[in-house]
């Protein structure tokens, strides 16, 4: 038996490499020096790795458990329940999940726990003053604590015709002690939802959202400060000029003193896809406006889906510019040949057919038969078809009739037989090519349909029997060999509305003359694995990974009757390479 410390540093390496990047690998560095030197090393090469991966797309999806996905009626009982608009954080090895929107217009106040680690869901069960059942909240880790402000929910259905409610609340969860703790400060912002927040220093700085005043309710781009250390809510001095009011806007926070608005909605028809930088620096804070290069590589409804920082690139998720997993089915057309051969082989016996002259016996055909022997055999089976069509009729009608029957018969087998020869041109296999034939034929065809008719008068059963016949030959002609049944073709095309990921670099944010660089994405923005399009999910930053959780699927948001809400986990990692 092999001892584990008998294998090299890179070996060790390897194997490091595909542990969970948490509790695991950090326990791995307790066990000796050595093994402490290799983490060290499994660490920054996986950090060097995912952001490489990260700027040059080469990145996958992976999922947590397919039968929480939207698509299944299927529900793992220790997940949290399908919710959208819900507030979600990460520290540590964990991350951590409050309230949410839910497919029955109700909303959430659970919290739940995911150990990135273990990959296990788990629910508090906390004591304390609970928040109030709400979607569209922020909530910011900070010292031990979680803080969560705002929101809004569903008007109750009873009474009815009740307007939907904001949320001012203000609730500090110890994750120490598992206890909900209501604040409240004497002076604060407006009940508001769809607002964003980040931490600085000792301060959550919240700004815009869609607010609640004393007269109205609409969006805003105030700026709110609240100090974590006496929970007291103060609003800063700002200069002009100020970014438009919005909701729905992604907050990053750069360092201590700047943070970074980009995107947002405010209203209908009216979302942006600008970039403003507050600088917090002096007594008095400014905006600054962020100069965007490379517009045509910018994501788009950047107000309703997720978005997080990875070192110096801001990853936004939104649709695709073209539909993917989409497969084009070609499906196998048989040749002239194998369509007589097969009309051949289906056609049933013919029988008490009397001896002619213009009937060949039958005669061994060697394998496979040769283009003229098919055709001969097509034809011979036109005229026996014709001749049974004639032993039918042929009592009841007059001589004269039954010598011009006869000719015309005669002519359609022919004008049969050179439709059968112009089919099997290897150039159009099913199409006649009346257009090559000389002119002198083509006239000559014209006469004779101006003679056939002359003669026709009266015969209108012949005619509509022969027209059956030639219809029924088309048919048969036109028959596809039977497929075998387990290669039954696919549909011609599957459409999914996928998630793409779109990049911007925003290391020159800060300079002089801020400037966010939209990075040039590789097809469509389309990762391989893809999940199907979610909005209102969210979207957080683990070790060398990024973690998607819940949403709502976007073609059912006109129906509410039949709104679609996922619970499904979805990793978005970059490939291990195998030594």
């Amino acid at each position: 038996m092999v001892n584990i410390n008998e294998c090299p540093d890179e070996v060790l390496e390897f194997i490091f490499g595909h542990l969970p990047p948490y509790q695991d690998l950090e326990n791995c560095k307790l066990v000796c020096k050595r093994w402490h030197q290799i983490v060290h090393g499994v660490k920054r090469h996986t950090t060097i790795n995912f952001h490489k991966s990260l700027g040059e797309y080469k990145l996958f999806w992976k999922p947590l458990n397919r039968a929480n996905d939207v698509a299944s009626p299927l529900n793992c009982p220790d997940s949290p329940p399908r919710r959208f608009s819900h507030a979600s954080v990460v520290h540590d090895d964990s991350m951590y999940i409050f309230g949410g929107g839910s497919s029955t217009s109700t909303t959430f106040n659970d919290l739940w726990r995911f150990n990135l680690s273990k990959r296990e869901w788990s629910r508090f069960q906390s004591v304390g003053r609970y928040p109030s059942p709400k979607a569209c909240s922020t909530m910011v880790y900070h010292k031990e604590k979680l803080i969560l402000f705002g929101g809004w929910r569903h008007p109750p259905s009873y009474p009815p015709y009740q307007s939907w409610r904001l949320f001012d609340e203000l609730h500090v969860y110890d994750l120490k002690e598992n206890r909900w703790s209501l604040m409240t400060p004497l002076e604060g912002p407006p009940p508001m939802t769809g607002h964003s927040a980040t931490i600085h220093q000792n301060e959550m700085i919240v700004f815009g959202g869609h607010q609640q005043t004393a007269t109205e309710m609409a969006s805003s781009n105030q700026v709110w400060c609240l100090n974590l250390e006496t929970f007291t809510w103060r609003q800063p001095a700002i200069a002009a000029p100020k970014p438009p009011a919005r909701y729905g806007q992604f907050q990053i926070n750069m360092d201590d003193t700047h943070l970074l608005i980009l995107g947002g909605c405010g209203g209908p028809n009216n979302m942006f896809n600008d970039a403003w930088l507050l600088d917090m620096s002096s007594d008095t804070w400014s905006w600054k406006v962020v100069a965007i290069k490379n517009k045509k590589w910018a994501a788009s409804h950047m107000w309703c889906n997720p978005a997080c920082r990875v070192g110096s690139k801001l990853v936004i998720l939104g649709p695709t510019t073209q539909t993917a997993d989409f497969q084009m089915v070609r499906h196998q057309m048989p040749s002239a040949s194998n369509l007589a051969r097969q009309a051949v082989r289906n056609e049933p016996p013919v029988q008490n057919i009397p001896p002619n002259n213009h009937n060949p016996q039958p005669q061994a055909q060697p394998s496979p038969p040769s283009r003229l022997q098919i055709m001969e055999q097509a034809n011979r089976r036109l005229q026996e078809r014709q001749l049974i069509n004639k032993n039918r009729s042929g009592e009841e009608q007059p001589t004269n009739q039954n010598a011009s029957g006869s000719l015309r018969n005669d002519d359609a087998a022919s004008r049969r037989q050179r439709n059968l020869q112009l089919r099997s041109r290897e150039e159009n296999h099913f199409l006649p090519q009346r257009f090559d034939e000389p002119l002198e034929e083509r006239l000559g065809m014209a006469a004779f349909s101006v003679a056939e008719q002359s003669q026709a008068q009266g015969q209108g059963q012949q005619r509509r029997l022969e027209h059956l016949l030639r219809m029924e030959e088309k048919l048969l002609m036109r028959r596809p060999e039977p497929q075998p049944s387990d290669s039954t073709p696919s549909p011609k095309r599957v459409k999914r509305n996928c998630i793409g990921v779109y990049l911007a670099d925003i290391s020159q944010v800060l300079a002089d003359e801020p400037e966010l660089d939209w990075i040039a994405y590789k097809n469509f923005g389309m990762i391989p694995g893809a999940p199907e399009r979610l909005i209102c999910s969210s979207l957080v930053c683990g070790n060398c990974e990024l973690i998607m959780f819940g949403g709502l699927r976007k073609q059912s948001v006109l129906n509410e009757a039949e709104m679609e809400v996922s619970n499904a986990v979805h990793f978005l990692t970059f490939p291990r390479h195998i030594i």
